[in-house]
């Protein structure tokens, strides 16, 4: 097994959460028809496994403002 480093590990992890943001920002965009721009208040200051999360509900999502107050709720519980 290959040894990872602890910085190489804190990369691992911030390059895995920027593709879950990054996808879930795509899907978001393309579903609900706005700017890629707007979505960043959304994302501010969740973890990856908040967004991971978001990324769950944003499947019964009706709305836009569905996952801002699903996003609201996840930061309230930090």
């Amino acid at each position: 097994m290959e040894y990872v480093s602890s910085v190489e590990r804190i990369g691992i992890k911030k390059g895995m959460q920027q593709g879950v943001l990054e996808l879930l920002a795509r899907q978001i965009t393309r579903r609900f028809e706005v700017s890629s721009d707007s979505l960043q208040p959304i994302f501010a200051g969740l973890t990856t496994e908040q967004i991971e999360k978001l990324g769950e509900q944003f499947v019964d999502a009706e709305n836009l403002d569905e996952i801002r107050q699903w996003a609201d709720e996840l930061r309230q519980r930090q």
